[in-house]
């Protein structure tokens, strides 16, 4: 198990989060390694996000990685795009569990599942994004 943090904001960052969840695993002798984007910035960042099994992530663009890349993601929403990104690329919220959430295993079932299907491939999310944010710029 690998834990990213993406957000290296000294106040409102994920480092101390991740530090207490790496802890509490390891305290549940469940090996797992950590790194964060300020040392490895986005490229080598990108990488775990796209090859993972399942992404389980707290930051909307987590998700968004996940998904982009075809992979399988699980978003732990603490604002409301986080669950409205996910409702409007698989068409429910199934992918979705609060943050603080007791239980997360009826999502995590959800993310596992090979029968769970998105409502829009990446491929044409892509499209639309193109056309909306650059319809007017001729070289795109």
């Amino acid at each position: 198990m690998h834990l990213l943090a993406l957000n290296g904001h000294p106040r409102s960052g994920d480092e101390k989060l991740l530090r207490e969840l790496a802890g509490a695993l390891r305290d549940q002798h469940v090996e797992c390694g950590t790194s964060d984007f300020l040392d490895l910035g986005l490229e080598r960042t990108v990488e775990p996000l796209t090859s993972a099994s399942l992404v389980m992530s707290q930051r909307l663009h987590g998700a968004i990685v996940a998904y982009l890349s075809g992979g399988r993601f699980l978003m732990l929403d603490h604002h409301p795009k986080c669950r409205a990104f996910v409702q409007h690329v698989s068409g429910s919220t199934a992918l979705c569990a609060p943050v603080g959430a007791e239980d997360i295993s009826t999502a995590l079932s959800a993310a596992l599942d090979p029968g769970q299907s998105l409502d829009r491939e990446p491929q044409d999310y892509i499209g639309r994004a193109r056309r909306t944010y650059f319809k007017d710029l001729t070289h795109v």
